[in-house]
């Protein structure tokens, strides 16, 4: 028991590291964030984290971090007193799961981006959903939203990772994107909107 204890002292700071230095709402999400698997839990169960970015699950017990979007994405195997890591490149919502024992589960967060966030009728915005072109075998779908509206395609099966947006009408508009694999057609959730105010 002794060796258990020694090890998972370390997790605990770590994760006390990550709850208490989440970046403030309107922030932009860090770069990598650290998951600790231990017993029956995932902590933090959801992570935030920017496109590109590296999400690292710690194991104190024999657990997996699983991809659980059918797609495939990661599997670590069971790994224990070690860790974990993938890069996420694309906006959405990844839930994850241990295969071993099934009822833990937790979600990774990566946001869209738009600059800038409001302006004039004129102005030409930048949405950005990936940090990298799709890669091979997937695809980036894009919705767009406004005020009053319900959610319409904007860009279907793009490769692009980012697009300009260039309003008709002045209003509130929302976006939210997600990745898709081709073959399977199983996606990411989508992910959390971005706001755009056109006056």
């Amino acid at each position: 028991m002794r060796p258990r204890i020694l090890i998972v002292a370390p997790l605990v700071a770590v994760l006390a590291v990550v709850t208490t230095g989440a970046a403030p709402a309107g922030a932009a999400p860090p770069t990598v964030v650290h998951v600790g698997a231990q017993a029956e839990y995932f902590l933090p169960s959801v992570v935030s984290v920017s496109r590109g970015g590296t999400v690292i699950w710690d194991f104190v017990d024999s657990h997996t971090a699983t991809d659980a979007t059918h797609m495939g994405l990661y599997d670590s195997g069971t790994i224990d007193h070690s860790s974990f890591s993938y890069r996420f490149v694309a906006a959405g919502a990844y839930p994850f799961t241990c295969t071993i024992h099934t009822n833990m589960n937790g979600r990774v967060d990566v946001p869209m981006f738009a600059t800038p966030s409001k302006g004039s009728i004129t102005r030409a915005f930048t949405l950005i959903w990936s940090s990298v072109v799709a890669p091979t075998g997937f695809v980036f779908d894009v919705q767009k939203r406004r005020a009053g509206s319900p959610w319409a395609t904007w860009a279907a099966g793009t490769t692009a990772r980012t697009g300009v947006f260039r309003p008709s009408r002045v209003g509130t508009y929302r976006f939210r994107a997600r990745m898709r694999q081709i073959s399977s057609g199983f996606a990411s959730g989508w992910s959390d909107a971005v706001t755009i105010a056109v006056s």
